[in-house]
């Protein structure tokens, strides 16, 4: 049998930044030196998240304690994704019950955001915007383009330039609604969010100097 760890043994290992300590020391505890794929898969996944079986492992208390904690905090960061339950009086009818039970949440993008482990960057769509009109990147005339093919044409924010999410959020919602208010009626575009750039293909946004070139990318330093 694999040798069992110790609960401090895990301390620096890079695979707790994807599994729970609890999760490894069990994994650690129950794998055996041979397996046989597939029969042994699921007996083996099920020891490892068996509470049941903590007690053949051990030293485990301390991490099944901050599992517990996390696996909680994880489910009350759930609740944005969760469904409004059924009001089933008379004469209520079936609209609005697949509605989002979390008002506080107004955006897919800060919904998506408020579940996430990791810091959580923004989409946008880069949108020249010019005494002429709004233009695509490529050129194009924005209100020639089909919107199924305008929300193809996002790209993805830097986490340091929008470490606040709902802030940054707000500050693009502010330069969207005036140039796009009718993106709100749009089945493909209703809650994309426009960075908007000037003639030379740069904005500030969020206290960065933004910029984007067909070569390079986008480009982002502080603003001074």
């Amino acid at each position: 049998m694999m040798g069992i760890k110790s609960f401090g043994d895990y301390g620096d290992d890079d695979n707790e930044k994807v599994y729970e300590k609890y999760l490894l020391m069990k994994t650690d505890h129950f794998l055996p030196d041979k397996i046989q794929l597939p029969g042994d898969i699921s007996t083996l996944v099920q020891c490892v998240y068996d509470a049941a079986t903590d007690a053949e492992v051990p030293e485990i208390e301390p991490a099944a304690e901050k599992f517990e904690t996390d696996l909680k905090a994880e489910q009350q960061k759930a609740v944005v994704f969760q469904v409004k339950a059924p009001q089933l009086k008379q004469g209520i009818t079936l609209h609005g019950w697949l509605n989002r039970d979390h008002t506080d949440v107004v955006n897919d993008q800060q919904a998506s955001a408020a579940v996430r482990d990791i810091q959580e960057t923004l989409e946008v769509i880069l949108v020249q915007h010019t005494t002429d009109g709004d233009f695509l990147l490529d050129g194009r005339k924005l209100a020639e383009v089909a919107s199924a093919e305008i929300a193809q044409q996002t790209l993805r924010i830097p986490a340091v330039i929008t470490p606040n999410i709902t802030a940054a959020i707000t500050e693009l919602e502010d330069l969207t609604r005036p140039y796009h208010l009718r993106w709100q009626d749009d089945v493909w575009l209703n809650g994309a969010l426009v960075l908007p750039l000037d003639q030379n293909l740069t904005a500030t946004f969020n206290g960065w100097q933004v910029s984007y070139s067909p070569q390079l990318g986008l480009s982002y330093s502080k603003e001074e």
